[in-house]
């Protein structure tokens, strides 16, 4: 039986082209690009912080960032409250969004 497990499974990238990491004691993230031009980029963190990215790495033209993250209105009290953004974001700007304390976020990246 396919169920929407499976559905969001097909969703991930199995492979990427390049993978960039930041590693330390209290956070990690990681940017990856899929085969399909889509670019994924996950953070976690041990205390509440913001997480900052350039957008250098996506090429010309119009794109779209949709945010998954915790809820701050509803984190730490219902563990599984997830609120999602979506804009649009291009070459060359800069993106920031605030983590949770014991949480993250991922973001993925695609071509409008």
């Amino acid at each position: 039986m396919v169920g929407r497990k499976d559905e969001r499974r097909k969703l991930l990238a199995a492979q990427s082209s390049e993978t960039r990491r930041g590693l330390s004691p209290r956070e990690i993230s990681v940017l990856r690009e899929a085969h399909d031009g889509r670019f994924y980029y996950a953070a976690i963190t041990v205390a509440p912080r913001r997480a900052e990215l350039a957008l250098d790495f996506l090429g010309v033209g119009d794109w779209e960032m949709s945010v998954f993250a915790d809820d701050p209105t509803r984190t730490p009290s219902d563990a599984c409250a997830i609120r999602l953004e979506r804009r649009p974001v291009r070459k060359g700007g800069h993106i920031a969004f605030d983590l949770q304390g014991e949480g993250g976020a991922v973001a993925i990246f695609r071509r409008r």
